[in-house]
């Protein structure tokens, strides 16, 4: 995986700005890096690693997650509304 960008001031205002506008309405606010492990509709619990999130249009909280084994796709949810928990395992690269 490449390092990602050192995050800019607009960036670093802008993403304390939609965190504490998420924080206020009690949304779940998770870091991203991550590891977390998300329940599939199969009911089988799904590692992941949190890579990023913003505000939705209707303003809600979502976090960009990349699944293991699964590097490079993009998934989108709202923590809220979904089961979750945070990973105790690291995850093993690919």
């Amino acid at each position: 995986a490449l390092p990602t960008a050192r995050e800019g001031q607009r960036e670093r205002r802008e993403r304390l700005r939609v965190d504490e506008t998420a924080k206020q309405a009690g949304h779940t606010i998770v870091e991203t890096g991550t590891h977390v492990e998300i329940l599939g509709e199969q009911g089988l619990w799904w590692p992941a690693t949190i890579a990023g999130r913003e505000e939705d249009v209707d303003g809600r909280l979502v976090h960009e997650v990349e699944y293991d084994g699964y590097q490079g796709e993009q998934y989108w949810h709202m923590l809220d509304d979904e089961q979750w928990r945070r990973a105790t395992a690291m995850p093993t690269p690919a």
